[in-house]
């Protein structure tokens, strides 16, 4: 009998195939059908033997771990399973984590004794590690659902570092770069097109390559990419794609994803007021300062309160002593509960005002 300790090591490991050292070595993985300039799979697939022998079917894998490939054609994984129990089992549902796994199966219902092949492929991603999870569920639904794992990290001909650009969060006005690099294994390979889908991107390819950091890929392109600067307030989403052409390589497009947000260059601190009964008379009292995210020079003019029906008597005055300050001051009308509002501060920086919401909140009077 296995340790109950061991056990659960073991079925800590059959759940997960991060633990690298504990793989067993299997034979090479099956290539992908030749056909000319396709790169077959570098190393031989990986397996965890399964522990689990419950009434359901028993894999002898339950996570597969295909390696490195250089194509993004299907890779072929297969699971054999044997019906341990003593009774009938059969499969209701196949169904997969990831739209890039596909599964085949002979038959739903396997005999005890019986023996069969769960045949699957996952599709690599365009660059890195992809992973899914094939669940198989039995019929009755008595019998726990069987869990299938696998993996397959994509080497692409020419890949994108980061795919993604996040500008971050900016004031009106500003504005951001990051710089992407366009790596490739072939010698060949130049930048024949570079487009932009969406608005608010800008990009431009440097001259200067750069620092060659990974050998495998001896080519490489930089592109600063940066948001334009006369964006309203609001989110970036954008898409830089870039054409890579080459004798190896063929043609490959790239997308960039960008993104970000715009913020008006005018806040307040806080963002939201909070008035409070500090004197317990009835007048309730708060304050916010605004300021500009970019420091630029700007004056209120006026401010005013809209949307503030139960607020009954509060109004907002600016500061004599700092004109950035504005004041929130007064009774509300309701006895008991929270009341709200909307500030609206008008400055010379903007023809739309700042808007600032505010709240309180009346107690019920304690008893005498």
């Amino acid at each position: 009998m296995i340790p109950v300790g061991r056990f659960a090591a073991l079925l800590a490991l059959a759940t997960s195939i991060v633990s690298a050292p504990a793989l067993a070595q299997q034979g090479p993985a099956p290539a992908s059908p030749a056909r000319p300039g396709a790169t077959p799979v570098i190393p031989a697939q990986r397996t965890i033997p399964n522990v689990y022998t419950g009434r359901g079917l028993t894999f002898e894998t339950v996570a597969v771990d295909v390696g490195t490939v250089r194509t993004r054609d299907p890779q072929p994984v297969s699971f054999a399973f044997t019906n341990k129990t003593d009774e009938p089992i059969e499969i209701s549902r196949i169904r997969s984590s990831c739209g890039c796994t596909t599964t085949a199966l002979p038959q739903k219902v396997y005999e005890p004794g019986e023996s069969g092949v769960l045949e699957a492929k996952i599709t690599p991603g365009r660059s890195g590690l992809r992973s899914s999870v094939v669940t198989i569920e039995y019929a009755g639904g008595s019998i726990a659902p069987s869990r299938l794992r696998m993996s397959v990290t994509h080497e692409p001909m020419v890949k994108l570092d980061p795919e993604r650009v996040n500008i971050g969060l900016l004031a009106q006005g500003q504005q951001a770069e990051q710089i992407l690099t366009v790596r490739s294994r072939d010698a060949s390979a130049k930048i024949d097109s570079s487009e932009v889908l969406g608005a608010g991107v800008e990009y431009e390819v440097l001259d200067e390559a750069g620092e060659i950091v990974d050998p495998e890929y001896p080519v490489q392109f930089r592109v600063r990419v940066r948001n334009d600067a006369d964006l309203a307030p609001g989110p970036i989403r954008g898409q830089l794609r870039i054409t890579v052409t080459g004798d190896e390589a063929g043609v490959v497009r790239i997308p960039a994803i960008v993104q970000g947000i715009v913020q008006p260059d005018l806040g307040a601190q806080p963002q939201f007021a909070n008035l409070r009964d500090n004197d317990a008379d009835g007048v309730y009292e708060g304050r916010f300062r605004v300021f500009s995210r970019t420091d630029r020079s700007f004056n209120v003019e006026h401010v005013e309160i809209v949307g503030a029906d139960s607020a009954g008597e509060i109004e907002a005055s600016i500061d004599e002593n700092d004109r950035r300050l504005i004041v929130l001051k007064g009774t509300p009308s309701l006895q008991v509960g929270v009341f709200r509002g909307t500030v609206r501060v008008h400055t010379d920086a903007s023809d739309a005002p700042l808007s600032v919401m505010f709240t309180g909140l009346v107690r019920t009077p304690a008893a005498e």
